[in-house]
C-alpha cells in the first residue's frame, strides 16, 4: 500500500480535517470490489457502525448514500458535516467539530476495510 493510501487527520485553526482515500492497490478493480461488498450484504455493517457511533458520539447521521458501481458515496451528520467521493477521494466539507470528524472517518475507515 502506498504510504500516501492512509487515512489522515490534518488541524485547521479549530477544525480538525480527515483525509480518506480509496487505496491505490483498490482503484484498479474497485467497481467489482463494489459488487462484492453488495453481493455480501456488508452494507449493513456500515449501517450498524453509524448507529452505534450516534450513541456514542452524541451525533446524528443523516445520510448514508450508496451507488451500485461506486459504492459508499456521501455520509452526512448534522444538516451540513459530511464526506463525498469524488475521484476515489472523500472530500469534507464543513466538519467543524471533532467528534464529527471521527464520527465520518470511522464510517469511511471501516468501508474500505470490508472492500479489502
Amino acid at each position: 500500500m502506498n504510504p500516501l493510501d492512509y487515512p489522515t487527520f490534518e488541524t485547521a485553526e479549530t477544525r480538525v480535517i480527515p483525509r480518506i482515500q480509496i487505496p491505490t492497490d483498490l482503484r484498479e478493480d474497485y467497481e467489482k470490489r463494489v459488487m462484492e461488498f453488495y453481493s455480501f450484504h456488508l452494507q449493513e455493517e456500515i449501517e450498524s457502525l453509524a448507529r452505534n457511533l450516534e450513541k456514542v458520539l452524541e451525533v446524528e447521521v443523516e445520510l448514508l448514500d450508496w451507488d451500485n458501481k461506486l459504492g459508499f458515496t456521501h455520509l452526512r451528520i448534522g444538516t451540513h458535516s459530511g464526506l463525498d467521493l469524488e475521484n476515489l477521494v472523500y472530500k469534507e466539507h464543513n466538519i467543524n467539530d471533532p467528534k464529527t470528524a471521527i464520527a465520518l472517518s470511522a464510517i469511511v475507515q471501516k468501508y474500505i476495510s470490508l472492500l479489502i
